[in-house]
């Protein structure tokens, strides 16, 4: 509050005042405009609130786009597999690569090295005991038929009608054949038919036309006792039970227990595999050893059986001839005996020899292909191995690195290169004394010895073809010297020797390839 009693003049009463109304309404229009200028607080504390928000979640976001990246690019470089897992993987790729987690190996999805083809198209060529995987899914790669190309031996075959050019045909003309028999083959240009039993009768049916077939077996299972000329339908696909000419064929088969394609340890499981097809062929050795007995056996007593067959014809034959003709009945008895035995015989021996046929089809399918494929996968070792045992290394071998042998290496050759180990007998007496026989004029390989004997024939010179190196020196005993005639450069004698006889030895040593020092000893 103003102090009028202090106030002297009325012009600075009049500014005071005046201030005071101006105070006044200042403060008045500040309480009034209060709310607007909290709200105007309010709202930009909320725009500011929404920036800061704005800014977290794009850091966020950016921090989980990178955090993504660095997962992605972690996966590619610590774990570079396909698949990672306890359990197998469904429906997987070729050369796709799985890590067993619970075993802590690697796989790869590969072509089981067992079947030679793999395509849905028939093989061009083929021999005994090939597989072919003919795949039906291009998703599901282990859907497929499987296929053995087999020896004919009674020519007859389940055929898939649309592949008969795979086997040879019963009649290769124009006009339809007139004396067929039900499975016959006829090829009629680029056509082919086969003559099968239709509801109209017996007829040749082109394998285009699988809709007039009528089978005659409707079932997953093979027909056991099928007669040329049927039908059996597989599913959706049609087979005919055929005549076959040539020696060989591709044969449906539904038991070889195989999968077209494998999980594959490439560390490990090569030398398991490896290791049980092994133990597999050695179950065939045994049964095949089995199996030759047999027929060695079978062999020799057919044969018995038959040298006394022949002894009692002659018994016949003598007693025939005497006169009078003796009574050869008990004999010709003896001898029907004989030849029904001896046919019975035959017979065990065809079916024991067919047999092991067989054994030694099924022995190579394991190791004609199996085996010998497995065998040609690298087999790595990686970290520390130790192998124990006698190795054999074949082709060669580098060993990078330092390499320690606790043992003195053991060497069966004599050295030819500067570059070769060798042994120590052989440095201390150079390889012995090498014996080059009798002969004429000769150049000598220093290389091959240290020390040399020959016997010369008239007019014998002696030269050089190999020196060895700088430093190489030894002997050189030569019987019959009188026969000698000259010492050829790069030899040198420091004098002039001559009148050589009996049996001489002369020492050298190499000084260059051109200057071989020689001493007559």
């Amino acid at each position: 509050m103003l102090d009028n009693s202090k106030i002297r003049s009325t012009e600075l009463y009049a500014t005071l005042s005046q201030a005071t109304k101006d105070v006044t309404a200042i403060r008045e229009w500040l309480y009034a405009s209060k709310d607007r200028i909290d709200e105007h607080i309010l709202e930009n504390l909320n725009a500011f609130d929404e920036k800061v928000k704005e800014a977290l979640q794009n850091y966020e976001n950016l921090s989980d786009e990178k955090l993504n990246m660095l997962k992605e690019l972690y996966k590619k470089v610590v774990y570079p597999f396909d698949y990672v897992s306890d359990e197998e993987p469904t429906m997987p790729n070729v050369n796709e690569t799985w890590f067993k987690t619970d075993e802590a190996k690697i796989f790869k999805f590969i072509k089981n090295p067992q079947i030679t083809f793999l395509q849905k198209e028939r093989p061009k060529e083929r021999k005994i005991n090939d597989i072919w995987f003919k795949p039906m899914d291009d998703v599901n790669l282990q859907v497929g038929e499987f296929y053995l190309c087999e020896k004919v031996l009674k020519n007859e075959a389940w055929i898939n009608p649309s592949l008969p050019e795979n086997l040879e045909p019963a009649f290769n003309q124009e006009e339809a054949p007139q004396n067929a028999t039900l499975g016959d083959i006829w090829k009629k240009g680029d056509e082919y038919f086969v003559y099968i039993k239709t509801t109209s009768g017996n007829s040749w049916t082109s394998p285009e036309n699988p809709s007039e077939y009528t089978p005659t077996y409707e079932s997953e299972e093979e027909p056991s006792e099928a007669k040329l000329g049927e039908i059996w339908k597989k599913g959706n696909e049609y087979l005919i039970y055929a005549r076959v000419t040539n020696d060989t064929a591709w044969i449906l088969k539904s038991d070889l227990g195989l999968d077209a394609f494998i999980w594959f340890n490439e560390e490990k499981e090569n030398i398991n595999f490896i290791l049980s097809l092994i133990g597999d062929l050695k179950k065939e050795d045994e049964k095949e050893e089995t199996s030759k007995n047999e027929i060695k056996d079978l062999e020799q007593n057919l044969s018995n059986k038959q040298e006394e067959l022949e002894n009692i014809k002659k018994q016949i034959e003598e007693a025939l001839a005497k006169d009078p003709p003796q009574n050869v009945d008990n004999l010709n008895e003896k001898k029907t005996q004989l030849e029904q035995e001896i046919t019975k015989m035959q017979e065990d021996l065809n079916h024991k020899q067919n047999e092991l046929e067989q054994i030694q089809k099924d022995k190579s399918l394991v190791s004609q292909k199996m085996l010998s494929d497995a065998l040609k996968e690298k087999v790595g070792l990686k970290g520390d191995e130790t192998l124990n045992g006698n190795k054999t290394l074949n082709g060669n071998n580098i060993f990078n690195g330092t390499n320690t042998f606790n043992q003195a290496l053991t060497s069966r050759a004599d050295p030819t290169n500067d570059n070769h180990l060798t042994r120590k007998w052989y440095v201390d007496y150079g390889g012995g004394i090498k014996n080059l026989g009798t002969t004429g004029s000769i150049n000598l390989d220093l290389r091959q010895a240290q020390h040399f004997i020959l016997t010369a024939n008239a007019g014998t010179s002696i030269g050089i073809a190999n020196f060895g190196g700088v430093g190489k020196s030894g002997t050189i005993t030569i019987n019959n010297c009188q026969n000698v005639v000259a010492f050829n450069a790069p030899f040198k004698f420091r004098i002039a020797q001559s009148g050589f006889s009996g049996t001489e030895t002369f020492a050298y040593f190499c000084i260059a390839a051109n200057n071989i020092r020689l001493v007559r000893t």
